[in-house]
This record gives C-alpha cells, sequence and structure tokens, in this order.
C-alpha cells in the first residue's frame, strides 16, 4: 500500500471515528465526572477519572498504567502509563490534566448544566470541554485510531495526566524529578490553551510564567471616624492606591525596569508580529493605546511582561462604615517571559515604594510561581510538526514561542529536558475557568484528524524523528 493509499485510509478513519459519535460519546462521560481539584471533598472523584476513565481507554491501547498518589508531594494522583514497542524506537511524552476548575452550576445559562455536555450549534458546553478534558480526549482517540489501522504506533509512548492543574500543578515538578527514569523520553506533545485562531492549528512551544505578588499597607489597628480624625491619619487605601499607581503607566505598561522587555526576548519578535490580532465573533477587540502600542498585537500581549491587579481587599463597598481604613492590600498578578528572572520583582517593588516614601507597604510572593520556559523556534522537531500539522489540516499554521498564559511547560524543557509541541484544541472564547465553557465541534473534529495524522508520521518514519530529536 502506497503511502497516499495510507494516508487516504487514516483519512477515512478519522472522519468514520467522528460521524460514529464516539469522540462526543468520551467526551459526555468525562465531562460527567465532577473533578474540580479546588474542592477538598473531590479526592475520590480526581482518583475514579482515572481510575475508572482512562486507564480503561489506555487499556485497550495496550498502556501499562499505574496512578500513584505521593503524599509527601501533593495529595491529588497522578497517573503514569506507558506502552513500549522497541527499545531503539523514540519515545513521546503525552501530557494532559483532568482536573477542572469549579463550576458555579448558578452561574451558567438556562440549560446549561456543567456536568453534562450540551450541544448548542457549533458549540459544546460542560466544565472541561474545553480545559482539558476535551482536549486529551482528541489526544486519547487519535492514537487509538493510529493503532487501529496500523496495528501499532511506530514509537514509544508515555501519558503523564495529571488532577492538579488547576491547583497550579502542586508537586509535579518533584514528583517528575522523583520518576525521571519512568518519563524518560525523547520529545513532549501536549494540548492545552487556546489556538491564536479558532480558524486554524496553533503550534506553541512554551509559557510565559506566573507570580502573585501581595502589596499590604498596615498603618495602625483600628480604623477611625473620616469625618473627625480625615487630614489627620494617612487611610491605608489611599496609600493602597499611590503604590499600584507606581507599578504601570497611564497604557498599563509595567513601570518598574524589572519588568521591561529583555533584549534576549526580542530575538523572537518577527514571529508574534507576522500574526493579526484574532477576529473572533463575541469578543472584545485589542483596546486602541492600551499596552506596548509600538508593537504588534501578538507581541503586546505574549512577547512582554504584563501587570495586573487581580484583587482589592479595603473596606466593604456595600456596607461602608466610613472610617479611615488602618489596613488594605492588593493581588497583583505578573506574567513573565523566560528572560525575565521573578525573583527581582518583589525587592524592586519594595524599593520602589520606599523611594516614593510610602511607609507601611510591604510587598511578598505568595506562593503561587509558575516559571517561564519554551523550546527555541529552531529546533528541528518544531519544523517537523508544522510540516505534519499543515499536511493534514490543509491549513497554515500560527507558530507562537509561547503563549500567554502558565503551565508546568518548564517541567519538561528544563527539568526533563524535552523540546516542548503544544497544539491546542480549543480557542481564545471558550469561557474556560468560567461559566459556560464550551469546545468548538470543529475545532475538536480538526484536532482529531491532525493528531491522527502527527502520530501516524511519527510512526511512519521513526528513524527520521530520532535523527531530528538528536540533532541539537
Amino acid at each position: 500500500m502506497t503511502d497516499t493509499d495510507c494516508e487516504l485510509r487514516l483519512r477515512r478513519a478519522v472522519e468514520a471515528h467522528i460521524k460514529d459519535g464516539r469522540l462526543l460519546r468520551d467526551l459526555s462521560r468525562r465531562i460527567a465526572m465532577p473533578t474540580p481539584s479546588g474542592d477538598p471533598a473531590a479526592g475520590p472523584a480526581l482518583h475514579a477519572y482515572l481510575a475508572d476513565e482512562i486507564v480503561p481507554a489506555l487499556d485497550a491501547m495496550g498502556f501499562d498504567s499505574e496512578i500513584l498518589v505521593e503524599g509527601d508531594l501533593s495529595p491529588l494522583p497522578v497517573l503514569i502509563a506507558r506502552r513500549e514497542e522497541g527499545p531503539d524506537l523514540p519515545t513521546i511524552l503525552l501530557y494532559g490534566h483532568g482536573d477542572v476548575i469549579q463550576a458555579a452550576p448558578a452561574e451558567w445559562s438556562e440549560g446549561l448544566d456543567p456536568w453534562a455536555l450540551t450541544r448548542r450549534g457549533e458549540r459544546l458546553y460542560g466544565r472541561g470541554s474545553a480545559d482539558n478534558k476535551g482536549q486529551h480526549s482528541v489526544n486519547l482517540a487519535a492514537l487509538s485510531i493510529v493503532l487501529a489501522e496500523r496495528g501499532h504506533l511506530g514509537f514509544n509512548t508515555i501519558l503523564l495526566m495529571e488532577m492538579g492543574e488547576e491547583a497550579g500543578s502542586p508537586g509535579l515538578q518533584a514528583f517528575c524529578e522523583r520518576h525521571r527514569d519512568k518519563l524518560k523520553a525523547d520529545l513532549l506533545i501536549a494540548s492545552d490553551g487556546p489556538r491564536w485562531s479558532s480558524r486554524r492549528p496553533t503550534l506553541f512551544l512554551g509559557a510565559r510564567g506566573h507570580i502573585d505578588l501581595e502589596i499590604s499597607v498596615s498603618l495602625r489597628e483600628h480604623g477611625y471616624h473620616s469625618g473627625n480624625w480625615g487630614g489627620w491619619l494617612r487611610n491605608a487605601g489611599q496609600v493602597l492606591a499611590r503604590a499600584l499607581a507606581l507599578l504601570s503607566d497611564e497604557r498599563g505598561r509595567p513601570s518598574m525596569p524589572a519588568l521591561a522587555t529583555p533584549d534576549a526576548a526580542l530575538v523572537y519578535e518577527g514571529l508574534f508580529d507576522r500574526l493579526a490580532a484574532p477576529d473572533e465573533p463575541g469578543l472584545p477587540e485589542p483596546e486602541t493605546g492600551w499596552g506596548d502600542g509600538e508593537a504588534s498585537p501578538a507581541a503586546r500581549l505574549l512577547n512582554r511582561n504584563n501587570l495586573e491587579i487581580i484583587a482589592i481587599d479595603f473596606g466593604a463597598m456595600t456596607k461602608p462604615v466610613y472610617a479611615i481604613g488602618p489596613r488594605a492590600r492588593a493581588l497583583v498578578g505578573v506574567s513573565f517571559l523566560p528572560e525575565t528572572d521573578p525573583a527581582t520583582f518583589a525587592p524592586a517593588f519594595g524599593r520602589a515604594f520606599r523611594e516614593a516614601g510610602l511607609d507601611g507597604v510591604s510587598v511578598r510572593a505568595t506562593g503561587l510561581l509558575m516559571p517561564a520556559s519554551r523550546t527555541a523556534p529552531d529546533h528541528p522537531a518544531v519544523a517537523w510538526a508544522l510540516a505534519a500539522m499543515q499536511r493534514w489540516s490543509g491549513k497554515p499554521v500560527d507558530l507562537l514561542p509561547n503563549f500567554g498564559g502558565a503551565l508546568p511547560n518548564w517541567i519538561f524543557r528544563d527539568v526533563l529536558d524535552l523540546p516542548t509541541l503544544w497544539i491546542p484544541h480549543s480557542y481564545n472564547g471558550c469561557a474556560q475557568h468560567a461559566p459556560d465553557e464550551h469546545a468548538l465541534e470543529p475545532v475538536l473534529n480538526e484536532g482529531l484528524m491532525l493528531m491522527a495524522g502527527l502520530f501516524w508520521e511519527a510512526g511512519s518514519r521513526p528513524e527520521r524523528l530520532s535523527r531530528l530529536l538528536t540533532r541539537l
């Protein structure tokens, strides 16, 4: 059978899988299992998702699976599954997470249940439909189709699925360090986050990092009547407002030199400049005059260190007591590039506050830190993946050195020393982490074709892939 015949046969198998509804049945079952990792009572459900849903699917494909709970690292379960086909074949590590953010069912639109897959037009509603159950369901289905058509994959496969990504992947780095031998591979292929545009595939190579900083003002023990003491006592809310105003300019750009765009990041500017802002129905357009207006829309979003005020705690808006507040605090989130050192942020903020004469203001990292990392765009695996993705989708592919959010990419890139390829099957308007989360059925279907083709090509010429992965 020629390569063309094999390709046509695989395409028909993917189309049959979609027409039969198997992908949607799998996703429906998985969404019906509530797995919010932020719920302390969800432990049994998190374990059941792996044991009762994912492991049987892997058993049918000849994987050996183990579910591990490393209590000294995290109470949340992690699945490691392996399918070994030959010691001389390349090994691909797949990653996904089965936990979701909490749902708040009362906030969803009428007729929608976060724990039931509901189709409305092209949209498939349900918690996890986009993040991440829909995405890893596509990848598992693609593996099963290739196996059914060829009888083997042509490469070794490891699946790592965690149940704590939405909680910041607690203990995952130490877990991977501890089980480095079990996770030894040549390449990571994973799916999470959104496409740059719903209309065509995206390949991104890493993620910005994220750190939360708490800025606190503590002036005295008690509040005092605003009319009787105003003009005598400093107001913690006003001091906090002055401190926050020092962090960014009138266009929202970070003011601190510690958050300036590093020269080393600007070498990627051309890749971002090629991308127009996504034109998605119902989504806001990038605001003119906000952010780095000299940069392209994509660079302004993805190749800059961005600072956002996430929450402010001062007084009681609904029940004001008209007192001069003694204390105030704010949570600031910083998304940062791999070339930036997050350890410099808190000291830099503190110096700026002191130089401005803002006594009583302190800043500390809260402990939430996800490092930034990315694979170099000139890595040979990137060109291989781009060519395969374009061939199987029939569309141009958007290449991003990193996407905007935070992911545990650093664990795979820096700890396990793997080139990292992320191929998302979601889009920016999916409402992940919000009410009415949904996936787009055409994107899932296109993702299934694309991933089946990618896996097919990886196993068709494994010796070529091995050469690419060793040519650093």
